[in-house]
């Protein structure tokens, strides 16, 4: 009896884990403060982040999606869920800024996603995990960000990717409803099927980028950043620490090699911040491709110049 007892329960929790394993991953993220929208006739334990939980476990079964909620995020957060293989979806619910051009044709206000501090994190959803099946941005304004990223292929490495965004204002809790419900559909449709697109063998040249951190700083001013070449995200620094120094190895078209390309590191910090309140690092790197050149601005001091992103300028001639 004991034996039979014994295997009955090992069959069980056998059963219970492949079940588990079945479930389809979403995150869930946030960047919003929680007492945002609170007003005098709010319950005294009124908390934003709980509310917006409480939509998607309502309508989320449990025993068929695995939901992980993450709150008040920062860029490295937000980078990290975008990039995480296991999720097929990610919603991101926060406040974004529309890009205004002034009548000389000028960026005046550069489009914004931001985080509850203001600090622009929109370079991180230039890049996705190719295994992402639904992107949902609750977001003001967010149609227009997310479609310039589309129409300069920041998404080809997953073409059947699905986005949610939204043009003008917003009310939270109805963007939300609408959200979840294109979600609902594309998760309990037999019809959609996950592809997953191998990656190609490339002969793009190679790049290998490093970020050294100066050692005399405080650990609490150095920020994470995004790396592009001109408007492609080719890495990702995280936040590192006093004296560190980074490595990441990118893969470029030779093609980029043959004219000017700019990189850009991006924090997203905000500009109002003080220039000694953020650290970047400063990037060298080394490649397969001869005469190359990584050239940065510079003041009299000899420090780069550019707070929240710095920018670089890459030229290499062809092989």
């Amino acid at each position: 009896m004991k034996l039979i007892l014994t295997l009955c329960i090992f069959a069980w929790w056998t059963s219970f884990g492949a079940y588990a394993s079945d479930k389809i991953k979403i995150a869930i993220i946030t960047s919003l403060d929680p007492f945002e929208g609170k007003n005098f006739f709010s319950p005294g334990d009124y908390n934003l982040q709980l509310k917006i939980e409480k939509e998607f476990l309502r309508r989320f079964d449990h025993n068929k999606f695995d939901l992980k909620m993450v709150h008040q995020a920062k860029l490295q957060d937000v980078w990290q869920i975008l990039h995480d293989e296991s999720f097929e979806g990610i919603f991101f619910v926060g406040h974004a800024g529309k890009e205004f051009v002034s009548q000389n044709g000028v960026i005046a206000t550069p489009s914004v996603i931001a985080d509850k501090d203001l600090d622009d994190i929109k370079n991180a959803f230039r890049s996705v995990s190719s295994n992402l099946k639904y992107l949902a941005i609750i977001s003001c304004n967010s149609e227009e960000i997310i479609n310039k990223f589309i129409n300069e292929d920041a998404y080809e490495n997953n073409p059947d990717l699905i986005t949610k965004t939204f043009d003008g204002k917003i009310e939270l809790f109805s963007a939300l409803r609408n959200s979840i419900k294109l979600g609902q559909e594309i998760f309990t449709n037999n019809a959609i099927t996950r592809v997953i697109y191998p990656a190609e063998p490339s002969n793009n040249a190679r790049l290998v980028l490093q970020r050294s951190i100066p050692l005399d700083v405080r650990e609490e001013i150095i920020y994470p950043v995004v790396v592009l070449a001109n408007t492609q995200v080719i890495g990702f620094f995280p936040k590192g620490k006093p004296g560190e120094v980074q490595s990441i190895n990118v893969s470029l078209e030779k093609v980029q090699f043959s004219h000017a390309t700019t990189l850009v590191v991006d924090s997203g910090v905000a500009s109002s911040r003080k220039k000694g309140d953020v650290v970047l690092g400063e990037i060298q790197f080394m490649t397969n491709v001869q005469e190359c050149q990584l050239r940065a601005e510079r003041n009299s001091r000899g420090i780069i110049i550019g707070i929240p992103r710095n920018f670089y300028k890459l030229k290499c001639l062809k092989d």
